[in-house]
């Protein structure tokens, strides 16, 4: 896979072709990115205005893509499904507001893209 890597806050962005993001976990997967939103919290963590983002980091979220891995205990996608992933790495899926159409409303949920090791989603 190509990925647009930032490998320190200020720096350039560094392509790479041969982008490997490894096996997924369980409960993971792994999407090959059509389209992402890069919204104005990646680009703080560019310039530095964020104190300890996770680098290096493929910025990006609100991602559009196909599923190319799927790790043990992914029950609800497998390899070839379309997928659209939201900012938010995970809910609680407990409260109203996470099961249903405001999961970023839940106290439960992370706030920041750079909040989640690795910038990975949990299949769930």
């Amino acid at each position: 896979m190509r990925a647009m890597i930032l490998s320190r806050a200020g720096a350039a962005l560094q392509s790479s072709e041969n982008f490997d993001p490894g096996e997924p976990q369980p409960g993971e997967v792994v999407v090959e990115v059509d389209a992402c939103g890069v919204c104005r919290t990646d680009l703080h963590i560019a310039d530095g205005e964020l104190d300890r983002p996770k680098l290096p980091l493929v910025l990006g979220h609100e991602i559009v893509g196909t599923v190319r891995r799927v790790g043990s205990n992914v029950t609800t996608l497998q390899r070839g499904d379309r997928v659209g992933i939201p900012w938010l790495g995970w809910t609680c899926g407990r409260m109203r507001a996470s099961a249903f159409a405001f999961p970023m409303v839940s106290p439960m949920s992370p706030r920041l893209p750079s909040s989640v090791p690795d910038s990975s989603v949990t299949a769930r």
